[in-house]
């Protein structure tokens, strides 16, 4: 299986922010339901939980900081 470039990655995660719901995991369920391609043509679509992020958990450097 062919890896998914950084390039349609991005384009994946900048396409949540402009989404008109409220919630981040409608924006996320919303984008799920597009078609992306990358630089050859070929159509890719990521399912809601391949989108989403971990959101509230800290990140390594924070844990850390905290010290």
């Amino acid at each position: 299986m062919k890896r998914i470039n950084v390039y349609l990655k991005l384009r994946v995660l900048g396409a949540i922010d402009p989404r008109a719901d409220n919630s981040i995991k409608s924006r996320i369920q919303e984008v799920s339901k597009m078609t992306f391609h990358d630089e050859d043509g070929t159509p890719h679509v990521f399912t809601w939980r391949t989108i989403q992020t971990n959101k509230g958990k800290p990140e390594a450097s924070d844990a850390t900081a905290q010290d």
